[in-house]
């Protein structure tokens, strides 16, 4: 929830009006991208006592300082007293505690290259990256944006270059006997795995109408098409893909809340088997992704769970590119 939305802004209205007595939330993502500012609106909309303050609270709880481009709020710090302060208001019930489901399993797999592709990869990213250091050199781009910029762009050619691995590894778990989910954060990589398997398969992106989304679905749920291929943008919540056990994420996105989301449209109600999550890995970028997503989640954890190690310091998106570019 952005604290600074209409729709943010209306629920606080709501619920500190003299004739609301009481105000309960639920939410499936209270701190979608491990940043505890993310929970402040939430205490707002509650007159917690932490909420009376917001430049206290972002100051502590979020590593607040005042840096070059005016305030940042996105760190994190004094997670486990958060969390103390905060553990009679929030109610945690995890997939775990309310469902009996099978063992879910996450798999970081690197993705299979050929020596030729490799090198043709290896020139791409040089290019990009000598490109972005030259721009800022000459003063033409701000160093902060066009990082972020260049490694949604070099995300973007890792991609392309993992869909072999994505199809290979299908093919395994098709000759197998099972049925497979594929999911990928960039529309042309999507593509190109279904066009490996057409005829065999389900393609979801932002294109598909509205109406022919649960149709795929149930296709793919009866067994008559094996492969369900969809961007995690259009396909990655609110569909039930049980069929299968395996899912393969060729990409990941920034945030730990919709990549699970992505790999638990297997891992729900009614599915019986043991559920495999495969990440498909190209080298650095990919390693530096996930672990950024590893950490975000390792923030969550510990606000919600009330662990006692606190977090400092963690990168963000826009930070961790420029540590990338500066070691690529």
């Amino acid at each position: 929830m952005a604290g600074k939305s209409k729709r943010t802004q209306r629920l606080i209205d709501l619920s500190i009006n003299e004739r609301c007595h009481a105000a309960w939330l639920l939410t499936g993502t209270p701190i979608k991208n491990g940043r505890p500012v993310n929970l402040f609106p939430l205490l707002e909309a509650i007159s917690h006592p932490l909420s009376k303050d917001r430049w206290e609270y972002e100051r502590r709880y979020c590593n607040g300082y005042r840096g070059a481009f005016g305030w940042d709020n996105t760190g994190a710090a004094f997670l486990d007293e958060l969390a103390q302060k905060t553990e009679d208001c929030i109610l945690r019930r995890t997939k775990a505690d309310c469902l009996d489901l099978p063992e879910k399993q996450r798999i970081f797999k690197p993705a299979e290259i050929k020596a030729k592709e490799l090198k043709t990869y290896n020139s791409e990213i040089s290019e990009l990256v000598q490109d972005y250091r030259d721009r800022v050199k000459a003063g033409e781009v701000s160093p902060e944006a066009q990082a972020l910029v260049t490694l949604g762009i070099l995300r973007k050619v890792g991609s392309k270059y993992k869909v072999g691995s994505a199809i290979a590894l299908a093919e395994e778990l098709l000759e197998q006997g099972q049925q497979v989910v594929i999911f990928g954060e960039f529309k042309e990589s999507v593509n190109a795995v279904y066009s490996a398997f057409a005829g065999n398969a389900e393609l979801l992106t932002g294109d598909t109408p509205q109406d022919e989304r649960q149709l795929m679905c149930d296709r793919f749920q009866s067994g008559e098409s094996k492969v369900f291929v969809g961007t995690i943008k259009a396909g990655g919540v609110g569909l039930t893909l049980t069929a299968a056990s395996n899912v393969i994420l060729l990409d990941r996105p920034w945030t730990p809340g919709d990549a699970e989301q992505a790999e638990d449209r297997c891992h729900r109600i009614g599915q019986s088997s043991a559920v495999s999550a495969f990440w498909i890995q190209l080298g650095l970028v990919d390693k530096m992704v996930d672990e950024l997503i590893d950490s975000k989640q390792a923030r969550i954890d510990k606000v919600l769970k009330g662990k006692t190690k606190t977090l400092r310091g963690l990168s963000s998106p826009a930070e961790l590119a420029k540590e990338l570019l500066k070691i690529l």
